[in-house]
Parts: structure tokens; C-alpha cells; sequence
């Protein structure tokens, strides 16, 4: 941020005086400080607006409809906020940073170490109380991990609305005040201070926050508005392309537009050329309005993926966006082109890929450096001598990098099956992909899921074939064929009773071939027909899919898996209307897990020949319906499922089907800025479970100044919305979860 020489300011000494030191609500702390905020707005925070959103709600005391208390919009985006209908959540799309407010300063998230605290002493400060359950903790402890949860949640929503590097917030307990920058890694948070005692701090940051760039707020600039002719080549496209994929017209096919394409809302994203270090950069612009997937979590990858449009082929594409580790075995994009070449069949086309610039060409003729791209911020604190401890534990943070995929391969994810030949034929597809990059790649992808395996329609194939996407978690194997790369990868619902264990063996074909026979049951049992009663099905799936324990601090589960492996527990008793679907249920089952009594085909479970051989002759023979598709739970509102995509996020991310809404925001000498607001349609806003809370902030950890920053006094790092389950762990995919 710019340097502040203090002339912008008339006096601070007395600027939030009126603000109490404590209060019965947060109304009595949050009033005044708007007051306070607006009466300077010309000179504290030039070009912005603060307003009230807290009580622009329905049900504004409910924690799946509140707001924060105050909110900052750019004058040029004001309007939008005031115009909304109090049920949207649109303040959170054009957000610039927040208030959230409490009424006492011990409803503080955090408990800084003494002013005197040596660097040895404060690294092995605890920055939070912790409690072993919410019962041993005293209530202003429980209000204050609710509130850490609310104040996250409102930060991974302004995540998916928006296009953003990073957020900044202001948490306010009492007179008391914290400086928060969230971004995809984690959060770091300034030591609190008395806004009525030390009001410049406050000042001189919101000051300083409106002279900085778009960028310097945090706002992804490689994205800009659409022109009108861009809108009108998207949406004549994209309706062809879906009218092709689904066969649909007339007012079917209009509905159907409506999950990609919103009027008015339409963005152009920019990918970088190949090898842009080694050539002179040039960007390529892609056309996108709403994505099929949004991530609401806060930390992790954030993947957001869309059916783009690249105006000069005026092909239609898919654009995955993303934050990935560091990668030691090639970026998803690399990966793919070598299995492509290695002639590995049924996976997707790479049109382009790049991490993603700070800033779009031209460059002056230079090749970009490390520093020129967006990566996380948050993880070049964590190892500083003032870091406070997390949980009794030392901050670990690890880096991510903005990452942007371009695909040929468009289609639907395999929730959108139309019968059981299509699921069969279509899980056949991607086996033959898994054998493929195993034989031919040395390759295993780790992370079969529903989400990731896409049904395309192909004008030469009477069946849409599947494909299978996301291979961001894929490793090489060794010689034997174990993946070179130890941990739990994967997701949920779909992982193998060894991955769900708590201490798994490394990974290889037969835990991605369980994963696939566990796709191909969970979509059996939610839209194929079957006689099995709604409530016992919902045990079924709860059981098999979502179960888990924890053991020693370690997350495990597939007890149920295995004993539906072992006797047939929970799939035996199921009457399929389909005999077809239960002899290869029965039949793949047994070849995995043979019954007391059967003759035993284990062998044939590590034959890979064999399973192809079985699976061929299965689908030439047998006679599979074309158009039995139900939907078993469609009577019963869905309240856990999480919406499945055509590309994942990290594992156990939650995704919804979104829409977007975009507007300028210009500040002088700026460029535009753009705000995605992402529709929830009718469902409300997240909502962070309380204990889990305390993880989603990490509970930061602590930091100087630099020049480049807000003032603060000093600062802590954390790890973010939880310590990532490992590196390990971050494998694709949506968790599923029980859809009732």
C-alpha cells in the first residue's frame, strides 16, 4: 500500500471516542462506529461508503442469514447494496472488507501474549484458549469460537462472489479492534488494539486501503468485464453447445442455458500462453458467465470451473481456476499432455494453462519472474520469530499458487446419467483411462469420484462417453505399481476401506478401482430404480458413504464398507428393477470382496486384463436400459448433499452451482475492477459448525509492519480455515454427503 504521511487526515485523536469500551449488544458498538466511519468518510476513506448490512436480512439473528455489521463498497458500487432485496446475500459480492462486531472485548477470537514478551516466549504463546468440548469452555470462549466461524464464513463467501488474490476484515470486540488478510493459504491477524486509544492505527489503514490499486485490495485484475458483442457470442454458443449435449430446445433448452450463462453477467478471464517464462507472454481472453462449481470452503484449492468461450475459434471450452500446491511432479495441465501423447484414452484435451499473472501484458519484453504471479501470501509469515502457537502446535502454512487450466472436453459430471447403460458404459470409459495411465503412464489418479468423471456426447457415439478430469492429485508408481506418494488422497464418500483407515498403505489401482465400483453404487442407489424404502436408503448411504470417526486426532472410517465387502451387509438386501445392474453389482463386488462360500475371484481383482475382458463382453451381451433414470430422494429436500462438478475442489470442499453478477468499480487513475456475486439461488448462506470454527481461522499467529501493508501493530500468521489434513490429503473432489 502506499505510504501515509499523515496529511490526509484532519485529526484522529478523537475519531471513535464515541465507541464504549463494552456493551450489552453489538448494535451499541457497531452504531456509532458507522457514525464515526461516514462523519470522516471524505477524508478517512476517500471513494468508499460504509453501511449497515447486519440487519438487511430476514432472519438476521439466525446464523444461516446473517451479514456482517458493516460493510465497505466502492461509491460506484453503493447502489447495488441499497437496490438489493434484503433476502440476496449481494452485499458479500461487492464487498471491499468488513466489520464484524462484538459487543465485549472477551469475545476476542484471540489472546495476544503480554507487550513485553520476549521472541522465545511468544513462540511458544498459545494465540487461543482451547477447550476439549464446548462444555469444559466458558461461555464468552463459545461465543467467541462462534463468532471466529461467522467471521469466516462471510470470508469464504466474499471468496466465491468475487475474483479475489485476498480479503482484508476488521474484527471489532468491544472498543477493540483486529486487522485480518485472508487469503487461499490461511489468515494473518494483527494484535488488538483500543480504537478510542489508538485511532490512528484505524485510520491510517482505511486511508491507506482506498490509495491502494484494485490489485492492492485484493481483486484479481486478470479478469474484466465483457463487452456486449463478447455476451452475445457467449450466449448463441453456449446455447448450441448445450442444446447438442442434452438434445434439447425450446423452453427445456432456455432452462438448461441458465446453469452457464446469466444476461448482463458476463466476464472475460485471462489465461497466459504456454512456457510464458521462456517466450514473450501474450494473454489468451476467455469468455465466462456462471460457473458449475464454486468452492465454499475458505482454505484449500477454491476451485471454480466454467464453460468458456473462446471468441476468435468460437469454440466452447472448459476454464478450471484454481490454487495449487507446489507441484513436484508437473503442473495438471503437463500431466495431461504427457498422458495424451502416451496415448492414454478417454481424458481431456488441453487447450491452455498457465499460473496466473499479478497483472496482464504487456511486459516490456521481459519473461516473467516467480514474482510476477499470484500466490499466497499468508505462508512467508509463518516461520518469523514472533509466530504464536495454534492448539499447542507450531503454524504450518503452505504455499498455493493461482492456477488456470483450459480443456476441450466439455460435458456433464455424471450425477446427470440418464440410465443404467449410460453409468455402465461411461464407468467403462474411465477404467479404460485408469488402466491406460497405469500401463502406459506409469500413473495412478487417486481420486475417482462422481465429480470427476464427465459424460460427453460425441457425434460419431450413440452412448455419451465418460471421461475422466481433475488429475491435479495423480502421482506416478513404482515398478510394482504403489504410488510413489504416500497419504490419504481422495474423496470421502468414494475413498477405499485401506484409504479410510487410519493409517492407509500407499495407494494403487485396486483403491481406484474400489473407489470406481463405489461411484457406480452411490449413483445406482440415488437414480436407477430400486425397491428400497426411502428411510433405509438413507441409512445406506449414510453409512457406507459419510461415516467417520475420530481416533487419536486422526479422521477415519469405511467400517460400514467393509462390512457391506465382508457379507453384503447393506447392498444384498436391495431389490434392483434392473437385473442387469445387479449382476455386475454382484459380480464386480465379489470379484473385489468374494462371499463366505463363493469361489474365490480375488485373484481376478488384481487382473486388470480379466476386469477388462468381464466388463467388454458384460456391455455387448447384456441388454441395459437407455432410459430408467429416477430420482430416489427428489420427494425429500436434499439438506447435506454437496453439489457434484464437472471439476473438483480439494478434498472435502463444498460446491455449489452458481451464478455470477459483475460491475465496475473505478477509482481514479484505476482500472476496473470486477465483483462476482455468486447465486445461492434460495438456500441460505454457509454456515460454519462452531467447534470447527476454531480450526477455520487457525486461530492466526503474529507480525510486524512492512511498508507494504496496512498498519497494524503486530500481526499473526496461521494456517488458515484448518490445518490442511497434509499435503497428503488434498486430492480432489467434492465429499459427496448423505443427499437427505
Amino acid at each position: 500500500m502506499p505510504p501515509d504521511d499523515g496529511s490526509h487526515i484532519r485529526t484522529s485523536k478523537k475519531a471513535f471516542a464515541s465507541i464504549p469500551a463494552s456493551a450489552e449488544s453489538a448494535l451499541q458498538i457497531y452504531a456509532p462506529l458507522l457514525d464515526a466511519l461516514n462523519r470522516q468518510r471524505g477524508s478517512l476513506c476517500p471513494g468508499f461508503v460504509f453501511e449497515e448490512t447486519a440487519t438487511r436480512s430476514p432472519h438476521p439473528r439466525h446464523p444461516s442469514h446473517m451479514k456482517p455489521h458493516i460493510c465497505c463498497f466502492s461509491t460506484k458500487n453503493a447502489d447495488v447494496h441499497r437496490d438489493a432485496d434484503k433476502a440476496s446475500r449481494l452485499e458479500l459480492g461487492y464487498t471491499e472488507l468488513f466489520f464484524e462486531v462484538k459487543p465485549k472485548p472477551v469475545h476476542d477470537f484471540y489472546t495476544d501474549p503480554s507487550s513485553d514478551t520476549s521472541g522465545g516466549a511468544r513462540a511458544s504463546h498459545c494465540f487461543a484458549r482451547e477447550y476439549a468440548s464446548d462444555d469444559e469452555a466458558p461461555l464468552a470462549v463459545q461465543k467467541s469460537n462462534r463468532a471466529l466461524g461467522q467471521h469466516a464464513t462471510y470470508v469464504s463467501e466474499v471468496f466465491a462472489r468475487q475474483f479475489r488474490v485476498f480479503v482484508f476484515s476488521v474484527s471489532v470486540a468491544g472498543s477493540y479492534a483486529r486487522f485480518l488478510r485472508w487469503d487461499r493459504s490461511g489468515c494473518v491477524v494483527s494484535e488488538r488494539f483500543d480504537i478510542r486509544t489508538q485511532p490512528e492505527l484505524l485510520c491510517d489503514f482505511l486511508w491507506r486501503f482506498s490509495q491502494t490499486s484494485n490489485a492492492g485490495r485484493g481483486h484479481d485484475v486478470t479478469v474484466q468485464v465483457a463487452s456486449p458483442a463478447e455476451e452475445a457470442t457467449f450466449h448463441e454458443l453456449i446455447q448450441l453447445q448445450v442444446g447438442f449435449q442434452l438434445n434439447l430446445e425450446g423452453a427445456d433448452l432456455a432452462q438448461a442455458v441458465q446453469q452457464h450463462y446469466v444476461p448482463g453477467k458476463v466476464l472475460a478471464v485471462h489465461v497466459l500462453t504456454q512456457d510464458a517464462s521462456e517466450e514473450t507472454p501474450r494473454a489468451l481472453r476467455y469468455i465466462v458467465s456462471r460457473p458449475v462449481v464454486s468452492s465454499l470452503s475458505l482454505a484449500g484449492r477454491g476451485t471454480r470451473g466454467f464453460w468458456a468461450v473462446d471468441i476468435s475459434s468460437r469454440r466452447v471450452l472448459f476454464l478450471k481456476d484454481t490454487w495449487r500446491y507446489r507441484s513436484t511432479d508437473g503442473l495438471e495441465g503437463e500431466i495431461l499432455q504427457r498422458l495424451r501423447a502416451a496415448g492414454v484414452r478417454n481424458i481431456p484435451v488441453v487447450v491452455a494453462h498457465s499460473d496466473v499473472p499479478r497483472g496482464l501484458p504487456p511486459y516490456d519484453d521481459r519473461a516473467l519472474s516467480r514474482d510476477d504471479f499470484q500466490t499466497t501470501a499468508t505462508d512467508e509469515f509463518a516461520t518469523e520469530p514472533w509466530v504464536c502457537r495454534i492448539e499447542d502446535h507450531k503454524v504450518h502454512v503452505s504455499r498455493r499458487k493461482h492456477y488456470r487450466l483450459v480443456l476441450a472436453t466439455v460435458g456433464y459430471d455424471l450425477k446427470h446419467l440418464r440410465s443404467s447403460s449410460e453409468l455402465l458404459h461411461a464407468a467403462y470409459d474411465v477404467f479404460t483411462a485408469m488402466r491406460d495411465a497405469l500401463t502406459k503412464g506409469s500413473r495412478l489418479h487417486r481420486d475417482i469420484s462422481v465429480g470427476n468423471i464427465l459424460l460427453v456426447k460425441e457425434s460419431d457415439q450413440s452412448v455419451r462417453k465418460g471421461y475422466l478430469i481433475d488429475w491435479e492429485s495423480s502421482c506416478k508408481v513404482d515398478v510394482s505399481g504403489v504410488a510413489c506418494q504416500g497419504g490419504r488422497v481422495g474423496t470421502w464418500p468414494f475413498m477405499s476401506i485401506n484409504m479410510l483407515s487410519p493409517d492407509p498403505k500407499t495407494a494403487t489401482i485396486q483403491d481406484d478401482l474400489e473407489s470406481l465400483l463405489y461411484v457406480i453404487l452411490y449413483c445406482a442407489l440415488l437414480w436407477l430404480p430400486h425397491k428400497l424404502p426411502k428411510k433405509d436408503l438413507y441409512v445406506v448411504i449414510r453409512n457406507i458413504f459419510d461415516f467417520s470417526v475420530t481416533l487419536n486426532g486422526v479422521k477415519c472410517g469405511g467400517d460400514y464398507k467393509l462390512s457391506n465387502a465382508m457379507v453384503r451387509l447393506y447392498t444384498g438386501p436391495i431389490v434392483w428393477q434392473s437385473g442387469v445392474v445387479k449382476r455386475w453389482l454382484n459380480s464386480f463386488m465379489s470379484y473385489h470382496s468374494p462371499l463366505p462360500g463363493e469361489v474365490d475371484s480375488k485373484s481376478r481383482w488384481t487382473d486388470l486384463d480379466y476386469l477388462d475382458t468381464f466388463w467388454s463382453n458384460f456391455l455387448q451381451t447384456e441388454s441395459l436400459e437407455t432410459d430408467d433414470r429416477v430420482d430416489n430422494v427428489a420427494r425429500q429436500p436434499s439438506t447435506s448433499e454437496k453439489s457434484l462438478s464437472s471439476l473438483d475442489t480439494a478434498s472435502e470442499e463444498d460446491q455449489s452451482s452458481a451464478g455470477t453478477e459483475s460491475s465496475t468499480s473505478v477509482h481514479p487513475g484505476d482500472t476496473p475492477s470486477v465483483h462476482l456475486s455468486i447465486s445461492l439461488g434460495d438456500s441460505p448462506a454457509p454456515v460454519v459448525h462452531p467447534r470447527a470454527s476454531t480450526r477455520l481461522g487457525k486461530r492466526p499467529a503474529q507480525t510486524r509492519l512492512d511498508s507494504k501493508s496496512p498498519p497494524a501493530t503486530k500481526r499473526q500468521a496461521s494456517s488458515g480455515p484448518g490445518k490442511p489434513t497434509a499435503d497428503s490429503c488434498s486430492g480432489g473432489g467434492d465429499e459427496e454427503g448423505c443427499p437427505f
